[in-house]
């Protein structure tokens, strides 16, 4: 690709901006980004940085009021961060990051090849566009071939970190084009590459922080109390809730279809998704298996790590860190990750697995009472 200015618009992928420059450059040196939440002229970046969450909350970001300059636009989506951050909720973390990076993955798909390659790259991310396509035949109508051209490259090892994308049969490697180690994209699949990095970096990058900022106080409990709604019309399940779901015990047949098929993957040597890891192994522990059993699930797994496994698990179950048991994700959020395969009819994992466990125990009384007949 020849050499091309790149004219990025930063309220497209206000990601991409480092926040202490651009305060800096924008506002003076010595300006931070508190300078400028305390001194916000009658309120209106720091409510929009609370509309953006709460936007994300309920699914999608609201279009910026037409008294916002792009600057503003830019710093109160990092205000909006530090709410995240604060608020410290892992939901409204993942929720952030599945909105923004989904309005993200909007612009991505109108912009030139030269802005898909600029943007992957400031994140970390190396894609390669191509002076000559890779030209191959995927149909034939009437006497001529139909061809799909693909544009872009990525180092298969680069493409195997997006296994998120990978529960969908149709992104497995085996389905894609690969010439010499690299997955050839067309221009659709490489902008929803790049929409996950940008997922990655943005659950990365909101971490809870233990402060206080008075200017903010009133938006972050709006942003609490719209999560406490979200999360009980969309059917978030607090633990006892559920009942005892961790006596009945590990009985793989009882999986609900989403879990069976990351636990079928995981243990035929699969590449599961960092989420699908996540809900497979929050899922046994909270059914009562053992950190060891749920280690070996992960055995066979490619990039399988003992000692690295057994931190992550014993996280999960409570056994490090804050000592927090965490839960699977509720059939919303496996909706919105990619990872439901049915429709239960349910509204969490959990209840489904304690449904098929009575199923599966009334069927053996059946069982067991027809063979002393």
């Amino acid at each position: 690709m020849s050499r091309k200015t790149i004219v990025l618009d930063y309220v497209k992928y206000p990601f991409l901006v480092d926040v202490k420059e651009y305060i800096k450059k924008s506002y003076g040196p010595g300006v931070e980004l508190i300078d400028v939440i305390a001194h916000d002229p009658e309120g209106k970046i720091v409510s929009r940085a609370r509309d953006r969450v709460i936007g994300a909350i309920r699914g999608s970001i609201p279009p910026a009021p037409p008294n916002l300059t792009s600057r503003d636009e830019i710093v109160a989506f990092h205000i909006g961060l530090l709410i995240s951050a604060i608020v410290g909720d892992q939901w409204l973390r993942r929720r952030v990051a599945v909105v923004e990076s989904k309005r993200a993955h909007g612009f991505l798909r109108e912009e030139p090849p030269e802005v898909l390659v600029y943007v992957a790259s400031k994140l970390g991310l190396k894609i390669e566009y191509l002076s000559e396509p890779l030209r191959l035949a995927v149909g034939y109508k009437g006497d001529t071939y139909i061809y799909e051209e693909y544009w872009f490259k990525i180092k298969i090892e680069d493409y195997l970190r997006y296994s998120r994308l990978l529960v969908d049969t149709s992104w497995k490697l085996v389905n894609q084009p690969v010439k010499d180690g690299y997955v050839y994209l067309n221009r659709r699949r490489t902008a929803r590459i790049i929409s996950e990095e940008v997922y990655n970096y943005l659950n990365d990058k909101i971490k809870p922080v233990n402060i206080s900022i008075p200017a903010l106080r009133e938006h972050v409990e709006a942003v609490r109390r719209e999560i406490a709604k979200a999360k009980k019309s969309r059917g978030e399940i607090e633990l006892g809730e559920l009942g005892d779901t961790e006596s009945l015990g590990v009985i793989v047949e009882a999986f609900p279809p989403c879990i069976r098929v990351l636990y079928d993957n995981a243990i035929g040597g699969g590449n599961l998704p960092h989420h699908g890891r996540f809900a497979l192994a929050t899922f046994m522990i909270n059914i009562g298996a053992s950190v060891d059993a749920v280690i070996d699930v992960f055995r066979k797994t490619p990039d399988f790590n003992e000692p690295k496994a057994r931190y992550q698990v014993e996280h999960l179950a409570g056994l490090r860190g804050g000592r927090k048991k965490y839960m699977p994700y509720s059939c919303d959020m496996m909706r919105t990750l990619g990872l439901c395969v049915a429709e239960c009819n349910v509204k969490h994992p959990l209840v489904e697995y304690r449904r098929r466990i009575r199923r599966i125990k009334l069927e053996r009384r059946a069982s067991a009472s027809k063979s002393t007949q």
